[in-house]
């Protein structure tokens, strides 16, 4: 379960399109949507791979706290996470906020 995508419990699910461990966003009408799993991280320790097949602008990837946080309610630049943000894709700034790839 901990591998199961909650896609009925998202509420921006009619964007999504969910195949195993694989989540696509093909009708994407916003700039984001947080996708969480339908068990939570209990206890222990616990290795996350994630693959990026493309990235168009921006991607965040991680780990979140609160099961309200599903779908597009808050961005990833104001999101309570550990995460990993890969960076706009086509600037040049230096800002680890806005900018580059930075571990938050």
């Amino acid at each position: 379960p901990m591998a199961s995508w909650d896609l009925l419990g998202n509420p921006c699910r009619d964007q999504l399109d969910i195949n195993g461990g694989v989540v696509k966003c093909p009708r994407l009408v916003v700039d984001y949507i947080t996708v969480l799993t339908k068990e939570p991280v209990r206890r222990g320790a616990h290795y996350f791979q994630f693959r990026l097949h493309h990235v168009g602008d921006e991607q965040w990837c991680g780990l979140v706290c609160e099961r309200s946080l599903a779908g597009d309610f808050r961005s990833g630049r104001r999101l309570e996470s550990w995460s990993y943000y890969a960076g706009r894709m086509s600037s040049q700034s230096p800002s680890l906020s806005d900018g580059q790839a930075a571990l938050h």
